[in-house]
């Protein structure tokens, strides 16, 4: 989700004595400095971004006709890869040479198990290292995009995790009513690792920290089903969407799920039983910490009181929890 605010047209000068910026840099697409870019996006007849003015949030760019555009998002849009330079973010899920899954640009320095023993993802922040583990071996994933999913890690339930633009999630997918009668499933556990000591909160965050310095968060968790996909009656034949990996479909009840983090400093997810206690109907149901490098937090608002308990991620329409005769009916954005 990203904003442009175009912030005047006003010229910026070029330096007296400055060489022509066309034998300089040429036809680039970013100059170091404000007046490099502005006239090399007049020479080459195209934008040109400010160098000096990049974040992962944000940047400048110089527009053909002398002006600057601001380019900003809520979330990373650009990473800087290891040789300095700045790319897109782009999550998609490729084998590195030690044969384990890896984004490809991504602001997260984050990695995931290519099946067998060991951590299902690794996350290093300035050289301090989180894992989080699965307490069998796993199968070998199958990837498509930001997503690797292990099948069957349980009787009915498969284990995904996917990259997102501040770090990873790690969700469960509980297929059947009977998958969901598990203890295995009823009280969940994940082996935290690594230089970190994982720290739960009492509104059911955690922190993944060393001494005081924190390597990575979670809002907290929470869980969905797939309840109200089917077209409603008298409304014509389209449905409201289907709960995914990514989130709820309009008309899905979701349910905080419980956190704690043991004596050892692994983490139990108790799922809320009155969900994974719903007809074959409300299934697949969804289990989902997420974990950022980035304070993230969205907020939800409307004039008449309406609220949002999901914290994870962006939606809109009025009450994203429930579906509303005669509202719009929840987006996730």
């Amino acid at each position: 989700m990203a904003v442009v605010v175009v912030v005047g047209a006003a010229l910026v000068p070029v330096v007296a004595g400055e060489r022509p910026v066309s034998a300089r840099v040429g036809c680039v697409g970013e100059a170091a400095s404000e007046g490099q870019a502005v006239a090399a996006a007049q020479v080459c007849d195209g934008p040109v971004v400010v160098g000096s003015s990049r974040s992962e949030f944000g940047r400048v760019v110089a527009q053909p006709g002398g002006g600057l555009t601001f380019e900003s998002g809520v979330v990373p849009l650009w990473a800087r890869r290891a040789d300095g330079t700045w790319a897109d973010v782009d999550l998609r899920l490729s084998r590195g040479g030690d044969g384990r899954l890896r984004p490809a640009v991504s602001v997260a320095d984050v990695v995931f198990s290519s099946g067998g023993s060991g951590p299902l993802v690794s996350l290093t922040r300035e050289g301090r290292t989180f894992t989080v583990g699965w307490p069998a071996s796993l199968p070998a994933p199958s990837v498509s995009g930001d997503t690797a999913v292990y099948a069957e890690v349980l009787p009915g339930v498969d284990l995904t995790v996917r990259a997102i633009r501040t770090g990873f999630s790690h969700l469960l997918v509980v297929k059947t009513p009977q998958a969901a009668a598990s203890p295995a499933v009823r009280q969940i556990r994940f082996d935290l690792g690594g230089d970190v000591r994982a720290v739960g909160l009492p509104d059911g965050s955690l922190r993944a920290q060393v001494d005081a310095r924190v390597v990575a968060s979670a809002e907290p968790a929470v869980m969905w089903n797939s309840a109200g996909q089917a077209p409603p009656a008298g409304r014509g034949s389209a449905a409201v969407g289907e709960s995914t990996a990514e989130g709820p479909a309009g008309g899905a009840q979701s349910a905080p799920v419980g956190t704690a983090v043991t004596a050892d400093g692994d983490l139990v997810l108790t799922p809320d039983a009155g969900m994974l206690s719903g007809g074959p109907e409300v299934f697949p149901v969804f289990i989902d910490p997420e974990w950022s490098v980035r304070q993230n937090r969205w907020a939800y608002a409307s004039d008449d009181g309406c609220t949002n308990t999901d914290y994870t991620r962006a939606r809109m329409g009025y009450s994203p929890e429930i579906a509303f005769e005669g509202r719009l009916t929840p987006a996730n954005n």
